[in-house]
């Protein structure tokens, strides 16, 4: 499946790798001890927190201590429906991506993927989501990209299904919020349509121009997961 990629792509995964490892001590792949895979689901999310803002969104789940405590505590755990794995890669032992997923006796479900910005040029997730296809490959195992149709996984992905949902109203206030729902649907899938068929240097120059402030400074419990992990 990896010889069957793109060649662009191909070539570009391994000019990539190739800057990495001028720079320093590069590697990837699975985080067996669980400390380090501790500190790099902190790492994860604190980027993912990160990354929302940039995005001017939220998701207030994520930096709760209870989140964090459950990821821990399924890191180096399995059970009879699977276990929790965590990758990375690393140049010169900082985190420039991490990947969390599942595994099960049939696939490896992608659960999130983020990177240090300051790496964005040079693609670590691509790296790290390219080990991830070997060992798939090697186990074999599928490798699922979860819902979603983002254009990124119409390279990489073989195949899909289609996922539908039925809602039925049982009265009028349940017809009009219905309707509501699909308009808001329908808007931010039109929305997201015009976003991708946009050149990528007009997407760039209006996320600038839209982009909210940044905040001044991270939530303190954020700060003391990344701490030691600049981005």
């Amino acid at each position: 499946h990896l010889r069957a990629l793109p060649a662009k792509l191909r070539n570009e995964l391994g000019r990539r790798r190739r800057h990495f490892e001028a720079r320093g001590r590069f590697a990837g792949g699975f985080v067996d001890d669980v400390d380090t895979a501790r500190r790099a689901v902190d790492w994860a999310i604190a980027r993912k927190i990160e990354w929302l803002r940039r995005k001017g969104e939220a998701n207030p789940f994520l930096a709760t201590a209870e989140y964090r405590a459950f990821l821990h505590a399924q890191v180096g755990r399995a059970g009879a429906c699977g276990r929790l794995e965590v990758m990375a890669c690393t140049l010169d032992d900082r985190f420039v991506a991490v990947k969390i997923g599942c595994v099960d006796r049939r696939r490896f479900e992608g659960f999130v993927t983020v990177y240090d910005p300051a790496f964005q040029t040079l693609a670590p997730g691509n790296l790290l989501l390219a080990d991830c296809f070997a060992w798939c490959v090697a186990e074999g195992l599928d490798y699922d990209f979860r819902i979603g149709d983002e254009p990124y996984k119409q390279i990489w992905a073989t195949g899909g299904e289609t996922v539908v949902r039925w809602e039925i109203a049982n009265g009028a206030r349940g017809r009009v919020v219905l309707a509501l729902r699909a308009g808001a649907e329908a808007l931010a899938i039109g929305r997201d349509r015009l976003r991708r068929s946009l050149p990528p240097a007009w997407r760039r120059r209006i996320k600038a121009l839209l982009a909210p402030a940044k905040a001044s400074a991270a939530p303190a419990a954020e700060a003391a997961w990344a701490e030691g992990e600049p981005a």
